[in-house]
């Protein structure tokens, strides 16, 4: 029943036809329908900017423009973003953690964000969204507490004197394991293929 109301969607919903809709499905038809109304419609990617590689970036650019899915860019320094209506800038002012606030108090239920840190991955997790890192790691429930828990083990060896090392750069091996990741989960959530698409 839900299919033969969604088959013709392109992109637009109108707010009459929903309401109406709503009151002639049953409960969990209902909410088939604001599942399918926030994947298509609501999702966006917040990009935790001041350390995420150019490579990265480019990709992200081309799948908002493929997509159409909105795409903002959360800095502290000034970004330069390529003209189009699915690419947004948002400027924060300087300071500790100042970009990382911003977007969890922006983000919505299954908004997804693009970071490397993992306090930030986690905050986004708990409130409900996702999060990928610029090598390809998907942060989830399952693997998020363990992934902090490493990370504050590590920093507390650094307070010690202890030198851990640091990442390695990014490679293009990293660089195709993002895509492929992002490309994934662009097609879960809403059929939408990413940078890998034809």
């Amino acid at each position: 029943m839900l299919q033969s109301y969604t088959g013709d969607y392109t992109g637009r919903v109108d707010c009459t036809c929903v309401v109406i809709l709503s009151c002639c499905l049953n409960r969990d038809e209902n909410q088939q329908v604001n599942d399918f109304l926030l994947t298509e419609k609501d999702m966006q990617i917040w990009v935790d900017a001041d350390a995420c590689p150019k490579a990265i970036k480019d990709i992200l650019y081309r799948v908002a423009e493929r997509t159409g899915i909105t795409t903002t860019l959360v800095a502290n320094q000034f970004l330069p973003t390529p003209p189009s209506r699915y690419i947004k800038f948002l400027q924060v002012k300087l300071g500790f953690d100042v970009a990382d606030n911003e977007i969890v108090k922006r983000l919505n239920i299954g908004d997804l964000v693009i970071t490397g840190d993992i306090p930030l991955a986690y905050e986004v997790v708990i409130k409900g969204g996702h999060a990928i890192n610029p090598r390809g790691e998907r942060y989830t429930e399952n693997n998020i507490k363990e992934l902090l828990n490493m990370r504050d083990f590590m920093e507390s060896l650094r307070s010690s004197g202890i030198d851990t090392g640091g990442p390695s750069a990014l490679n293009p091996r990293d660089i195709q394991a993002f895509a492929n990741q992002l490309d994934r989960f662009l097609v879960q959530q809403g059929g939408k293929g990413g940078i890998n698409s034809s």
